[in-house]
């Protein structure tokens, strides 16, 4: 019924000091189907533990209570899942930092389809990060509506969909779309494809220099595709492509008013033009070989680019980073167990 785990870090570094901090989980799940969870994070300014291991953010004391209920025994739906979660955090300046309420419906019907719906709501709170030292400054209250559907993943073709609609930083909303298939036209054959895609309004809030920021219309793209063929059971060819690209454009220009937390609304401070385009792709072609237990032949080619440039066209952005990559690699890897 009840569990609870912690961890208390001490760290020591040359360029931050010592530094300490830990946290504290309390679950508690009075009977089948209900979860209650607490947990407790504290973080001081000097803590760091990165070449051990990532750690979100340091300078935080942090508190969130999580709820879910799974109800099995409707007749209507498979189960339905229930839940809701509160957050909220200080930096040790005393500013709020982090701070959330909101749930989510999961219903999984007779078919195995699943249907789910959440929502979310992040009052005003202070952004202490992205300046990069240049000073906090206060973000107004935002919202997020999300529907996804799925389809049943058993079956030898499926597919799912979401639509999310989010308030950004500044003024302006940004709507995002995600379409999913797999398909197994053979049982040792499969084919999945992802395709998503975000329009905002303006409001993407972006650090420039300095004191200086700049919202963003922007819109991106996100593909990808993955193939899997097991040859037999000890040979296995697989396909994975990746491409990722976003044009911004300029709107608005803010600096930071530090003595006030907020973020002035100016002319643009200097002639050159903000807007931007980015592009990232990665393709890997995969042939593995069992040839003894615990042995394998690995022959891998892959393809990878990275593009940043001005405002360009989606077309032309993915065009040249395919023809232009930073690397084209070839390997080949022998891994073999001596002995029994």
């Amino acid at each position: 019924i009840w569990k609870a785990d912690g961890q208390y870090i001490l760290s020591k570094t040359h360029e931050d000091g010592s530094g300490k901090g830990g946290f504290f989980d309390v679950v508690y799940s009075p009977k089948k189907g209900k979860r209650n969870q607490l947990k407790m994070s504290v973080f001081d300014k000097k803590m760091e533990i990165n070449d051990l291991g990532f750690n979100q953010r340091k300078n935080v004391k942090d508190i969130q209570y999580n709820y879910t209920s799974i109800n099995s025994n409707s007749t209507r739906f498979r189960d339905t899942q229930l839940n809701g979660y509160m957050r909220y955090g200080e930096n040790f300046d005393g500013h709020r930092i982090s701070n959330a309420i909101g749930g989510s419906v999961n219903l999984t019907l007779n078919n195995l389809n699943e249907i789910q719906g959440s929502f979310a709501h992040w009052p005003t709170r202070f952004e202490d990060r992205e300046s990069y030292g240049n000073g906090t400054y206060k973000l107004r209250s935002r919202q997020r509506l999300r529907f996804e559907y799925k389809t049943n993943p058993s079956e030898s073709f499926s597919y799912g969909g979401t639509l999310t609609y989010q308030a950004e930083d500044m003024k302006g909303r940004k709507a995002e779309s995600e379409l999913e298939f797999t398909w197994y036209p053979m049982s040792n054959l499969s084919l999945n494809a992802e395709l998503k895609y975000v329009d905002g309004s303006g409001g993407w809030l972006l650090h420039q220099q300095e004191k200086d920021f700049t919202s963003f219309f922007h819109q991106k793209w996100e593909t990808e595709f993955k193939l899997n063929y097991f040859i037999n059971a000890k040979q296995q060819l697989s396909l994975n492509l990746q491409w990722v690209g976003i044009q911004a454009h300029e709107n608005k220009f803010y600096v930071i008013d530090a003595d006030r937390y907020v973020l002035n609304e100016i002319s643009k401070p200097y002639s050159e033009s903000d807007d931007f385009s980015i592009s990232d792709l990665s393709v890997q072609l995969r042939y593995r070989w069992q040839i003894a237990p615990l042995s394998d032949v690995y022959f891998v080619v892959t393809k990878s680019g990275s593009n940043t440039a001005k405002y360009t066209a989606f077309n032309d952005l993915a065009e040249d980073t395919f023809d232009n990559p930073l690397s084209d690699e070839i390997i080949l890897k022998v891994r073999y167990r001596f002995g029994s």
